[in-house]
């Protein structure tokens, strides 16, 4: 008996693994999607393979939050503009933008699942503006006469 029951819940584990995956994923291929070749289509799939684990393991697609429609909204009217377009060589690489911040969203929405990982963000959030004013100092070449 329980045998059957810990192979019904391994492929619930698997998805759980491959829902858990969507940040590594993403990231891994964020500068395809920054700087998206003609090929780029056939990798968007590999996108969709984390939500599929998630429905199969938690049973959602993805955490309720005012910003699903208006996201949605914004991915469909992206696409709708790269089918009317008149130059899709400058459309392109816009349109896969739009689908990268759309896919953003949505892991940081899933990843802010418990108050402690939200606090973190917080957290996180409020330290890189002082980050990057520091970086900015000492990635500056002082020495130019125009900048002074």
């Amino acid at each position: 008996m329980n045998r059957v029951l810990s192979s019904s819940r391994l492929p619930r584990r698997v998805a759980a693994a491959l829902a858990a995956l969507e940040p590594l994923l993403l990231l891994l291929l964020a500068p395809l999607f920054l700087f998206p070749p003609t090929w780029i289509h056939l990798l968007a799939p590999l996108l969709l393979l984390p939500w599929f684990g998630r429905v199969l393991a938690y049973g959602r697609l993805t955490y309720r939050s005012l910003l699903n429609a208006p996201t949605f909204l914004i991915l469909l009217l992206g696409i709708l503009a790269y089918t009317v377009s008149v130059d899709r060589a400058v459309s392109h690489p816009i349109l896969w933008g739009i689908v990268f911040q759309t896919a953003l969203f949505f892991v940081v929405l899933n990843l802010l699942d418990t108050t402690q990982r939200l606090r973190r963000a917080y957290w996180l959030l409020l330290a890189m503006p002082p980050a990057v004013a520091l970086f900015a100092l000492f990635g500056v070449d002082w020495s130019l006469v125009r900048l002074l």
